[in-house]
């Protein structure tokens, strides 16, 4: 913990149980707070709960800050009572909140699918097996050690490991193998059969997240671009000046000299 810029210093102490308006006690951070805030913050927060997103279900589309707002940002599986142990009653959701377009419950099922390709892999190839957990290790939580991530991101980090992410779906694919094997030796089932029956299982997962994202049309991005590149400089006069908090703002703006689907106000930024 040492950035002490916008008010970090703060949710440093947050993130340790402290106060964030007193001083902090003599001694602390110290090396223990560090392992702590790197497991529960930089691990917990910043890579599974991105990597959970991806393979058991995603709880609104809202950024989330800290595990203890139980309405923003969390990962859920969809089973009201596992969810109901992290985040509440989940009988007692609005119906807002339901009809989120970024709720998506997987329930698990990549997640499991993919812990079975992983073990049977280990068991069948394990020279493989560690070549493709060093990719996963490397390319998830070695790139949130290395880049030592401060609390209060401005936005969500989670682009930055789809490699592990990646990396996760060959063993989600290995688990038809897994499943087919296992089918094979203990039913005594023949062989091709029972590939295609564990294809259609593994199968479910992907179907499932395919619905869960496209269940809802959405506009398309250029749209929602011109849209808020609209909006925002239709709100300022011609040839201001913009003072933004960070580059996200300005990305929309950027507009070709001569094109007609350009807002028709500019500004400098």
């Amino acid at each position: 913990m040492g950035d002490n810029t916008q008010n970090r210093p703060d949710s440093y102490k947050q993130w340790m149980g402290l106060n964030p308006e007193a001083a902090l006690p003599p001694g602390r951070p110290n090396g223990l707070d560090n392992i702590s805030y790197m497991m529960r913050y930089q691990i917990g927060w910043m890579y599974w709960r991105y990597f959970m997103w991806n393979f058991s279900g995603r709880q609104n589309g809202d950024q989330g800050f800290a595990p203890w707002d139980k309405s923003s940002g969390h990962w859920i599986t969809g089973i009201k009572a596992f969810d109901a142990m992290r985040l509440g009653n989940q009988n007692e959701l609005t119906k807002v909140a339901e009809e989120n377009p970024a709720r998506n419950k997987y329930y698990g099922l990549p997640f499991l699918f993919g812990i079975i390709g992983l073990l049977f892999h280990f068991r069948r190839r394990s020279e493989d097996a560690m070549a493709i957990l060093g990719m996963f290790i490397i390319t998830g939580i070695g790139i949130i050690i290395y880049s030592n991530q401060p609390p209060n991101e401005p936005r969500e980090r989670d682009y930055v490991l789809v490699g592990s992410f990646f990396t996760f779906c060959i063993w989600i694919g290995m688990a038809v193998l897994a499943i087919a094997e296992f089918a094979r030796t203990r039913l005594q089932g023949s062989g091709p059969v029972m590939a295609v029956l564990a294809s259609v299982l593994v199968l479910t997962a992907p179907v499932l997240m395919g619905f869960e994202n496209f269940r809802r049309p959405q506009p398309p991005p250029a749209q929602r671009l011109r849209d808020y590149a609209s909006n925002f400089l239709n709100s300022c006069e011609e040839n201001a000046i913009i003072f933004t908090y960070g580059d996200n703002d300005t990305y929309p703006l950027v507009v070709r000299p001569g094109s007609r689907r350009h807002p028709h106000r500019r500004a400098r930024g």
